[in-house]
C-alpha cells in the first residue's frame, strides 16, 4: 500500500448517490436490517454492505447505524462569529495493522484538507476549516457535526477506534472564537495597533487579529474561549453598540456629584433630627394607687 494514497485521501465530503441516500434512510428512519434492505431493493446482502461501508467512509453513518446530519459547514454571509484553529490530541483506543503500516511510511497525512499527525498510540488533528454563524452556539454545533464525521472517517480509513462513549481520550488543545467585523479590531487594524490580553495565569486569552481581513476580536484559551466570547467579549461590545459610550472622566465626575449629593443629604437629615430632638419635652411622672405611670406633658 503506497503512502501517496493516504496523503491524497479525504479530499472532500462528496455528495451521496440515490442508492446511498435510500439505504441511509432505510437504516436510520425505517430501522430495517441489511437483509430486509436487500429484499426491498432487490439486491444482494453484499451490495447493501458495500453501500453501508461507503456511507461510513463519508462520515454519514456510525458503526451502530446512527445517521450523522449532513450540512454546509462554512457559510460566511453576514455571520457575526467564526470558530477556527481547532486542534485535537486523541489517544487511539484500538490500533490496527493498517495504521502501523501507514505510520511506518509517513508521520503525517492530509485528510479532507486537515493535517493529521501520526504517533504510536495517538494522533493529533489540526482542523483547517472555519465555521461561521450568527451565534457562538451555532458555530459550536456546526463544528461538532463536522468533527464527528471527520473522526468516523479516520476510524474507517485506518481501521482504528478513537471515539467511544464515556471515554475521555479526546483533548481539545486549541479553539479560537472570533467576533468578525469588530469595531475595536477595525480601529486597531487601521492604526496598526496590536492588543494581546493575558489572564492571571499568564496565558493569552484575548487578541485582535486581521489574518484574513475579517477584523476579528478573538478569544483563544482552549478551556474557556467559548465562555469568554459568549459571556465576556460579545456582551461587552454589544453594550458599547447599544448604549452611549461613557468615558472614565465622565464616570469620575458622576461619582463626585453622587458623593457630594449624599453628603448634603446626610447633613440635612442630621439637621432635621436635631430640630425634632430640641422640640421634644421631658415626660411627666404621676403615681396612681402605688403604680408609676408615665404621662406625656400634653395629656390633661
Amino acid at each position: 500500500m503506497k503512502t501517496k494514497k493516504y496523503r491524497k485521501s479525504g479530499q472532500g465530503f462528496s455528495k451521496i448517490s440515490k442508492v446511498q441516500s435510500e439505504t441511509l434512510r432505510l437504516l436510520t428512519e425505517e430501522f430495517l436490517t441489511i437483509n430486509k434492505i436487500a429484499i426491498r431493493r432487490g439486491v444482494s446482502d453484499k451490495a447493501v454492505y458495500q453501500t453501508v461501508q461507503q456511507l461510513r467512509k463519508k462520515g454519514l453513518l456510525s458503526k451502530g447505524y446512527k445517521s450523522l446530519e449532513k450540512n454546509e459547514w462554512t457559510i460566511q454571509g453576514n455571520a457575526r462569529f467564526r470558530l477556527h484553529g481547532l486542534e485535537f490530541n486523541i489517544q487511539i483506543l484500538h490500533l490496527s495493522e493498517l495504521y502501523r503500516k501507514v505510520k511506518g511510511k509517513a508521520n503525517h497525512i492530509i485528510f479532507d484538507g486537515n493535517t493529521v499527525r501520526l504517533y504510536n498510540k495517538s494522533i493529533e488533528v489540526y482542523c483547517s476549516k472555519s465555521f461561521f454563524g450568527d451565534s457562538v452556539q451555532k458555530v459550536t454545533v456546526d463544528s461538532s457535526k463536522y468533527i464527528n464525521r471527520l473522526f468516523l472517517r479516520l476510524e474507517n480509513e485506518f481501521k482504528i477506534i478513537i471515539v467511544k462513549d464515556r471515554v475521555q481520550n479526546i483533548k481539545i488543545v486549541q479553539a479560537h472564537y472570533s467576533e468578525v467585523n469588530n469595531g475595536l479590531a477595525k480601529d486597531c487594524n487601521v492604526n496598526k495597533d496590536k492588543i494581546n490580553v493575558y489572564a492571571s495565569d499568564g496565558r493569552l486569552w484575548f487578541l485582535i487579529d486581521n489574518s484574513f481581513n475579517l477584523n476579528e476580536a478573538e478569544t483563544v484559551n482552549p478551556k474557556t474561549s467559548k465562555s469568554d466570547m459568549e459571556t465576556v467579549v460579545s456582551p461587552f461590545f454589544n453594550d458599547l453598540r447599544d448604549n452611549e459610550l461613557v468615558t472614565m472622566s465622565q464616570i469620575k465626575k458622576m461619582l463626585f456629584v453622587i458623593v457630594k449629593e449624599n453628603k448634603e443629604t446626610v447633613i440635612g437629615l442630621n439637621t432635621v433630627v436635631q430640630l425634632l430632638k430640641n422640640q421634644m419635652q421631658p415626660m411627666s411622672e404621676t403615681k396612681e394607687e402605688g403604680v408609676q405611670t408615665i404621662i406625656p406633658y400634653y395629656v390633661g
